[in-house]
């Protein structure tokens, strides 16, 4: 008679371990099938970015929900074994996960629930590059390049950049119907729908949210933008980027799903790493977003808008120059911060991220 490996309780575990990984916008867009003793994992459509080009950042989530899987799994003995669909897409299957049965752990395990977005200030202080070279090690695995840059004339760049770019969510109409589509603007209400992103863990001031309300519409939202308040909160996220020990970006060869998903189980397995040497991490997508936007879709932006992208473009590279001739994936701020306020853990109960 053969032996289950992926019985009903271990297959709950993992998909409790799935549930914990980051995702843009907290949309957290996966659901998860038992078939015999392989998990498949789908796409959650209702769950996801309408301006979000190639549904990238889609696939880095389900990328680390995947990471988050194969940890757990090594924790309870099972050996993964990732099968990509050769024909990607988000209506049918994306990948399959075999496991076999092994002696073996993960140290990271202890860590899958620990690991949040850090929004607050870390210290001024370079991270070492023997921890920068362990870190790095983390992403050596995948179809996956990280650069790095620990210089505070950087940060100074890349925190203008930012600001100079983030402004856009709020002045374009896709990306500002979006965002207030996502934006939860209490705990009580992310409480009850359990994905979106939360206007409390933005750290921006409280008197703030009663003006973003009015900024749904569109009207209000676009006489006030001509005030300049948009690049005014787009600068007040953006300026910790100037405070932190390091600055890294992650890459891929090619702008496909598969590539995609590499990358997000690489920043998960390095997030979780940065985690477990007591280091926050804070991802930063919109230059990722809006520079593989530029590439692929220019026509999206408006003329001004267009000018400006391709402007920060030209100074992003400066900074990571070797990684000019790749696709960005996702950028992440990274140090010591003496304050653990972070962003909300709360995610959908498995039951809703099961497909039947």
């Amino acid at each position: 008679m053969k032996t289950e490996i992926l019985t009903n309780g271990t297959f709950q575990k993992l998909i409790y371990s799935a549930s914990l990984a980051s995702s843009a916008d907290n949309m957290q867009p996966w659901e998860f099938k038992k078939s015999d003793d392989s998990i498949e994992v789908h796409c959650a459509k209702s769950r996801l970015l309408p301006t979000d080009i190639f549904n990238m950042f889609t696939w880095i989530s389900i990328g680390a929900a995947i990471q988050n899987i194969v940890i757990s799994a090594e924790a309870n003995n099972l050996v993964s074994f990732i099968d990509y669909n050769p024909s990607i897409t988000i209506d049918n299957l994306i990948v399959r996960i075999r496991f076999l049965r092994s002696y073996c752990n993960n140290y990271l395990e202890k860590w899958l629930a620990k690991r949040m977005s850090n929004r607050n200030p870390y210290l001024p202080k370079p991270l070492k590059q023997e921890i920068i070279s362990k870190l790095s090690e983390n992403v050596m695995q995948f179809n996956s390049k990280i650069y790095w840059t620990t210089s505070f004339f950087d940060f100074a760049i890349l925190s203008k950049l930012d600001a100079n770019s983030s402004y856009i969510r709020l002045e374009h109409k896709p990306f500002h119907d979006e965002l207030f589509d996502i934006l939860r603007f209490s705990k009580k209400e992310l409480e009850k729908v359990r994905y979106g992103l939360c206007f409390d863990d933005i750290n921006v001031p409280r008197t703030a949210s009663i003006v973003a309300k009015y900024l749904s519409n569109w009207t209000i939202n676009k006489v006030v933008s001509n005030l300049g308040l948009s690049r005014l909160v787009a600068k007040n996220l953006s300026v910790k980027l100037r405070k932190t020990g390091a600055i890294c970006l992650l890459t891929v060869q090619k702008s496909n799903p598969q590539s995609y998903i590499e990358a997000g189980r690489a920043m998960q397995q390095l997030w979780l790493a940065a985690t477990a040497q007591g280091l926050s991490v804070q991802p930063y997508g919109v230059l990722p977003q809006y520079f593989t936007r530029l590439l692929f879709a220019p026509e999206s932006f408006t003329p001004e808008h267009l000018g400006t992208i391709q402007k920060n473009k030209e100074i992003f590279y400066s900074v990571f120059p070797e990684a000019e001739n790749e696709y960005p994936a996702i950028v992440l701020r990274i140090g010591i911060s003496k304050k653990q306020k972070n962003k909300s853990m709360i995610r959908l109960n498995t039951d809703r991220i099961i497909k039947e």
